[in-house]
């Protein structure tokens, strides 16, 4: 009995050593746990991981700023020379104004195929869904330039156009700053929509 005891237990050594046992984690059990592992870090880290994912990151950005450009026109009367910055960008303004459901094609684009896509890391998935809150505050003054508009002179012209320069510096500076924060690799907080974006992007 002692020696078939003995026999046991060094069969028992062997299986282990061998990466199989009684549990039935092999080597390929054990490396599998630890890609799982590694994929829920990667899923729930708030940093980027790799230059691509930085690249991936700034491309969200890309819909305020579409969206939010045409409240530029009275600024860019006085100032053409931004106007000029963004003149790369004019072969895709026309497409986006032009193509009829485009702008629901991408915002819905990016929503299901960023925002929601868990196989991206929180910090690309956060800035993704930071862009479409963005996105989505500036129905507001959409549904109001429908209801008001726009005053033929006077303090209201001023005001209207006061109003529209606002909206357009801070959607353009927000896009500026949370693109040079993806450079950076560091997490661009937008004031107004980053602590619903926080709530909106789950770690897992």
């Amino acid at each position: 009995p002692a020696a078939a005891a003995g026999g046991r237990a060094l069969g028992l050594g062997a299986s282990l050593a061998r990466g199989s046992g009684p549990l039935g984690l092999g080597s390929r059990g054990a490396a599998g746990a630890r890609r799982g592992r590694a994929g829920a870090a990667r899923a729930g880290s708030d940093e980027p991981d790799s230059l691509l994912e930085r690249g991936i990151a700034i491309v969200p950005y890309l819909l305020p700023l579409m969206d939010g450009v045409r409240y530029g026109r009275f600024f860019f009367r006085e100032f053409p020379q931004v106007a000029a910055l963004l003149a790369p960008l004019n072969p895709l303004l026309m497409w986006y104004y032009s193509v009829r459901w485009a702008s629901i094609a991408v915002f819905f684009g990016l929503y299901y195929g960023i925002c929601n896509n868990m196989n991206l890391s929180r910090y690309v998935r956060f800035n993704c869904m930071q862009c479409i809150l963005l996105d989505i505050l500036l129905i507001i003054p959409s549904l109001l330039e429908n209801l008001l508009p726009m005053p033929s002179g006077g303090q209201a012209l001023q005001v209207y156009i006061g109003a529209y320069n606002f909206i357009w510096l801070f959607v353009f500076v927000s896009v500026i700053y949370g693109v040079a924060m993806c450079l950076l690799g560091q997490t661009a907080r937008i004031p107004g929509v980053a602590d619903a974006a926080d709530q909106q992007t789950p770690d897992y």
